[in-house]
């Protein structure tokens, strides 16, 4: 059995491996005790150089004993990560388990948030250069989560943002949906009622102008370099369904968008680019042959993973309110079918961005369930999400 795993997408930094929390003690019990470790049988051979620095360091502070409180096993462990990350406490906090009084949990939320799982100590020691990066990441993302109301991601997904963001140089992509008219609920929630197209920014592009400078604003503090694209949905003009309920053709509907595209560059900083992304990337023919594409895939695994179908029928029920504003003569029926066409928009959107840009990062603010999509096909793109407020 290997003693460690990769963490499993590509955009993890190099080497940064997740170690068994068996592995863990094994090897630093080995160091408390003096004992050689095999590095060929622990699979850590290429980790060597790291794990006998932690001994050295350990030995020292180890003389320093009468100086440090030994009442926690481990405790000269976190000494060195607290050393190593600068960190000027550690909180400890005594078990209710009985039996267990005199162990203690290691409250360390800041690490435990910025890699998006709970680290063994070994992990922590070999890795602490790195993780230093992560917090700091760590910090910008609680930025962004409070000034954009931003979901919280977790896992790999929390990984291949931060993976993303300490390239240093990233490309944000906004798709942006056309200015379909919608009415006000309450507060900052609205409704589609999808009566008509207008040529105003529409009512995603509204939200993103009124935070998009102190969004910037973060990027620019932790020395971030960006480009920020924003993409107007034309593909939705392909759609016969669409255009009769907005009573126009498919030219006058990319018109409106042109129209929409001009008045949003104006309102936006001189690092973002308004485009049409089809227009942009592509063209007709290529982009619906791509999507039916991906729409057969999209279908096969429907029918293939149980996972992936409940996510799909989650989809489709948090969407029917919207659907029967925006297609009033289809029936529920139709809704799954509807899913099927516009996740594969959204699964060539990712293609297509992964083809283009450099480091694309998308930070979306339409509908967050189907950001799903976007990792459809391999590489994996990172993707951050605004909570819902719209139906």
């Amino acid at each position: 059995m290997s003693s460690s795993k990769l963490i499993s997408n590509k955009t993890s930094l190099p080497e940064l491996e997740i170690f068994s929390a068996e592995i863990s003690k094994k090897v630093l019990s080995l160091i408390v005790n003096k004992k050689e470790i095999n590095f060929n049988n622990l699979k850590l051979k290429k980790f060597k150089k790291k794990i006998l620095e932690i001994a050295d360091d350990y030995e020292v502070l180890k003389k320093k004993k009468n100086n440090l409180n030994q009442k926690y096993r481990n405790y000269i462990f976190w000494e060195i990560i607290k050393k190593r990350l600068k960190i000027n406490e550690i909180v400890y906090k005594s078990r209710q388990q009985k039996n267990k009084e005199t162990k203690v949990n290691v409250i360390f939320s800041d690490i435990r948030q910025a890699l998006g799982f709970n680290p063994s100590l070994l992990f922590l020691l070999v890795f602490s250069n790195k993780i230093k990066y992560f917090i700091l990441i760590n910090s910008l993302l609680k930025k962004l989560k409070k000034i954009g109301n931003l979901e919280e991601v977790s896992g790999e997904d929390r990984l291949g943002i931060i993976n993303s963001l300490l390239e240093k140089k990233i490309t944000i992509i906004t798709p942006l949906c056309p200015d379909y008219e919608h009415v006000k609920i309450a507060g900052n929630f609205y409704k589609y009622t999808f009566n008509k197209l207008g040529e105003g920014i529409g009512l995603i592009a509204k939200r993103l102008t009124l935070i998009i400078d102190e969004i910037h604003e973060i990027l620019f503090e932790h020395k971030i370099k960006f480009t920020h694209l924003l993409q107007y949905g034309d593909f939705e003009s392909y759609s016969s369904h669409i255009c009769q309920r907005l009573k126009v053709d498919e030219k006058t509907f990319v018109n409106r968008l042109n129209h929409s595209a001009k008045k949003l560059k104006s309102m936006t900083p001189k690092n973002c680019k308004v485009s049409l992304i089809v227009n942009e990337l592509s063209n007709k023919k290529s982009w619906k042959k791509q999507c039916n594409n991906n729409k057969k895939i999209i279908k096969t695994k429907y029918s293939n993973s149980i996972e992936f179908k409940k996510r799909i029928n989650q989809i489709v029920n948090s969407r029917l309110d919207l659907y029967s504003s925006w297609f009033p003569s289809f029936e529920e029926k139709d809704y799954l079918n509807l899913v099927f066409e516009q996740g594969a928009e959204y699964a060539t959107m990712g293609d297509i961005y992964k083809k283009h840009y450099s480091n694309p990062f998308i930070l979306g603010f339409d509908h967050p369930k189907m950001k799903i999509f976007y990792n459809l096909n391999k590489p994996y793109i990172p993707v951050l999400y605004n909570k819902p407020s719209y139906f």
